[in-house]
């Protein structure tokens, strides 16, 4: 009994919370791979010009982003590398916790 709910536990611990951050941060990433960038169609760096500016929207406002940036780098991009990342490891944990426990609950039943 004690292992289901370890590896109940190890799911609400661990990867519920990962999943929480995907989806909190999976709009922004979304956004920022789908962005237009200024040498998108790279016709003036061959040259060593300067990209054309975008041209400005209707009202003349131009188009801004909402993604936060830290040091050059998109906030929500880094956070999913974190999270690929402590994915991977509690997916093994997850793994290799129930082959372990089906190993000891086996040698158990054997020695009783």
């Amino acid at each position: 009994h004690f292992y289901k709910r370890f590896m109940l536990g190890s799911l609400v611990v661990s990867l519920v919370p990962i999943f929480i951050g995907m989806f909190a941060h999976g709009s922004d990433v979304i956004e920022f791979l789908l962005m237009d960038t200024p040498d998108s169609d790279g016709d003036n760096l061959d040259e060593g010009l300067e990209p054309d500016p975008q041209p400005a929207k209707e009202g003349g406002q131009e188009e801004e982003s909402d993604i936060f940036m830290w040091q050059g780098y998109p906030y929500s991009v880094l956070w999913y590398a974190f999270f690929l990342v402590a994915l991977q490891v509690h997916t093994a944990e997850l793994y290799f916790a129930n082959n372990l426990m089906k190993i000891w609950i086996s040698n158990m039943k054997k020695t009783s």
